[in-house]
């Protein structure tokens, strides 16, 4: 019995990667996009070296070692073995052109750790509720505008906390809260997807009302009356609330002389304590 065997053409693969010593999430060792080629058995391969914004070189391998040698540069080049090929170089991070970002919560909601969230984020004491990661800042430089993190880019890699509203609202983003108050206004606005940060930061998650959740009552006097001076004429309540739940808040009514107070109507329907408002 002969056995004879054929190439595939689909040949081994060669990956070359460039690692970050200092990330904790597996997931965010990868600085850039590992570079992956299918490659046959005795073919020449090479690496270059690369020079990253915000990293300095450590060290560099080849996995099989037998499959090539670094020069003066790091560069690297090799024979395909009979096998696949990792070429790994491995860089520490550069602590001056890294920043640290602080992430709170506002009013109306709270932000956690969750199986969302990268392990990079790490929460500034046991149950604080507040959290922070590092981050590639633009420090000024050519590389530093064009290489640091985005905002986008800080989402995609999972470095914000999870963020969960309270009843009646809903998430809207992460701001910088420049009074403290918890509330995006005097001038204060969302994060821009391209943002860069060049130093410290601390950001805050903007929790708004659910337009759903949310109505406004008109308060009118009818004939022969009118409302009490100081009195409301409009409430801004949640959507699920009774009239008697808000019994405390309805104005005041003063009817003309010889009337007596009937009652509140909506349209023709007189209002009874247990019907809802929506």
């Amino acid at each position: 019995i002969t056995y004879i065997y054929e190439a595939t053409g689909e040949g081994y693969r060669f990956t070359v990667s460039y690692l970050d010593n200092n990330a904790l999430d597996n997931n965010l060792r990868n600085i850039i996009n590992p570079e992956i080629q299918q490659k046959t058995a005795d073919t020449a391969v090479s690496a270059e070296f690369r020079e990253l914004y915000g990293y300095t070189y450590e060290s560099a391998a080849a996995v099989p070692a037998s499959g090539g040698s670094f020069d003066g540069t790091h560069d690297f080049t090799g024979i395909m073995p009979n096998d696949d090929l990792t070429v790994s170089y491995r860089y520490d991070r550069v602590p001056s052109q890294w920043t640290r970002i602080i992430f709170k919560s506002g009013i109306n909601g709270a932000i956690s750790h969750g199986s969302g969230v990268s392990s990079d984020v790490q929460e500034q004491g046991n149950g604080t509720g507040v959290y922070e990661a590092s981050v590639l800042k633009n420090d000024g430089t050519t590389a530093g505008q064009t290489d640091s993190y985005t905002w986008s880019t800080i989402k995609e890699k999972r470095l914000v906390p999870l963020a969960q509203a309270d009843q009646y609202y809903r998430f809207a983003g992460w701001f910088i809260d420049q009074n403290g108050n918890g509330s995006l206004d005097a001038g204060e606005q969302l994060l821009a997807e391209d943002h860069r940060f060049t130093g410290d930061e601390t950001v805050t998650a903007l929790f708004e009302e659910d337009p759903e959740k949310w109505i406004n009552i008109q308060f009118a006097a009818g004939e022969h009356g009118f409302l009490a001076d100081g009195s409301i004429s409009s409430l801004h309540i949640q959507y699920d609330r009774t009239w008697g739940d808000i019994a405390g808040q309805i104005p005041g009514y003063v009817p003309e002389v010889n009337y007596l107070v009937d009652g509140w109507y909506d349209g023709d329907t007189e209002v009874e304590s247990a019907d809802v408002l929506k």
